[in-house]
């Protein structure tokens, strides 16, 4: 048997190196030559040892599950508090400390286990609990255009001791006509990439943390940032927290032409085409205005028109529309014209776009 001896005395001693069962022949003999001899087994189970791992520390109000494990042993293990207490928290004979704690502080617990065979050992586990969470704002500025890119900032009201990770997600409530109920506006994301985003609170501070800013889309409307969920490090179950939310709105803006977007294409002895691309977040359009520059040296005759849109816009933002819908109030046009002369008498076109809620800045484009 690895590590122990028998004496001529008839002590079995010494310190077990393995565990397992162990068939032994004992011998014996008197003075007079006579021996006798038996076979015993002797089980050694291997030593009974608490896992040394730190607590996760603890949130007040947070639900708590800590699982203790132990190696050696012999049968089922039954734990137990053999000293302390963490308010809140009770330790299951299973090894589970688990509940919701309701007092901040650092609390010694001695955790004690003992298996089948008697085997028995304890081991002191300090657990801290922090307070419970100081109430969370966000703020932003609002936008002005629909290229505004507003990044909501998060504030904690006091400072807290262990690094927060907060996850942030974006909702969208149209204000413009034409669309189906529900309406996915897949161009209202961060500008990282997705409608969710994670930002890290360091320990002990209270400076305002930016989210990623937002992008607007072209569809007038209210956008939604809301805490979705709070962690803390060394704790993967969510914080409860009052749930903070800030919106974003989307304004009905004049249309917006896309600056080098415009251009005279397509030309020929008897025509043309303005191209242009542009936005109009009401999702409406009423006309568009068109004033055209002859080259150096000719002349036009007639430079200035002025085209309905309002049949056009009602017939393209209608919810059943899936390509309208899915460019939300964003589009393209293009403006056929009859011409006659010479074409090179052509120079540059300028154009505004006017829907239910003004004009847009002019925007001039020359031949392609």
């Amino acid at each position: 048997m690895p590590g122990l001896t028998l004496s001529a005395a008839g002590v079995l001693a010494g310190n077990p190196t393995a565990a397992g069962s162990f068939p032994l022949t004992v011998r014996v003999q008197d003075g007079s030559g006579q021996s006798a001899s038996a076979n015993f087994t002797l089980t050694v189970s291997a030593a009974l040892s608490i896992t040394v791992t730190p607590l996760a520390p603890g949130f007040v109000g947070a639900a708590y599950s800590q699982t203790f494990a132990a190696t050696g042993g012999t049968g089922t293990l039954t734990w137990s508090l053999a000293a302390g207490s963490a308010p809140g928290l009770n330790l299951s004979a299973a090894g589970v400390l688990s509940g919701t704690p309701t007092t901040a502080g650092v609390f010694p617990l001695t955790v004690r286990v003992q298996d089948t065979a008697g085997q028995v050992t304890a081991g002191v586990f300090p657990l801290t609990v922090n307070s419970a969470l100081p109430p969370i704002t966000l703020t932003v500025t609002q936008p002005s255009t629909i290229t505004d890119s507003p990044a909501p900032q998060m504030t904690l009201g006091q400072a807290y001791p262990v690094a927060l990770s907060g996850t942030y997600r974006l909702t969208f409530t149209p204000n413009a006509a034409g669309l189906p109920t529900p309406f996915n506006n897949t161009a209202v994301q961060f500008v990282t990439g997705g409608t969710t985003a994670t930002v890290a609170i360091p320990p002990n501070s209270t400076a305002a943390v930016p989210l990623p800013g937002v992008q607007l889309g072209t569809v007038a409307g209210t956008i939604t940032v809301q805490l979705a969920s709070l962690t803390a490090a060394g704790q993967p179950a969510p914080l409860p927290v009052t749930v903070p939310s800030v919106t974003i709105t989307v304004p009905r803006l004049a249309p917006v032409i896309v600056p080098g977007s415009v251009r005279i294409t397509g030309v020929t002895a008897t025509g043309f085409q303005v191209f242009l691309d542009a936005s109009s977040t009401p999702r409406d359009l009423v006309s568009a205005s068109f004033t055209f520059t002859a080259t150096s040296g000719t002349q036009l005759n007639g430079t200035s028109f002025t085209v309905s849109l309002a049949s056009t816009s009602a017939s393209w933002f209608v919810a059943t529309n899936t390509d309208a819908t899915a460019n939300g109030g964003a589009f393209s046009l293009t403006f056929p014209f009859t011409f006659s002369g010479d074409t090179s008498a052509l120079n540059t076109v300028s154009v505004t776009l006017t829907n239910s809620v003004g004009t847009s800045t002019a925007v001039t484009g020359g031949k392609n």
